[in-house]
């Protein structure tokens, strides 16, 4: 299941997994490696995670896990 979850993420998705879990890069380094932000590869890598985690658990693309979060004010 994992296995095909992986494949659902996107290139950058992919590529910023591969750098952070596989390479065991820290974010600041994938950053630079990619020419973004410490915060956009944060995003990115919180994007993946809900997608492979809805993905796990059977809910597909239309999860509410990867709707966007509400601050509360």
């Amino acid at each position: 299941i994992v296995l095909i979850a992986i494949g659902g993420l996107s290139a950058r998705e992919n590529e910023v997994m591969t750098l952070l879990y596989v390479s065991d890069l820290p974010m600041h380094s994938v950053g630079e490696r990619l020419s973004l932000s410490e915060g956009r590869i944060s995003q990115i890598h919180s994007q993946a995670i809900a997608k492979l985690r809805a993905m796990c658990l059977g809910g597909g693309q239309a999860s509410p896990l990867l709707a966007p979060r509400r601050r509360r004010g």
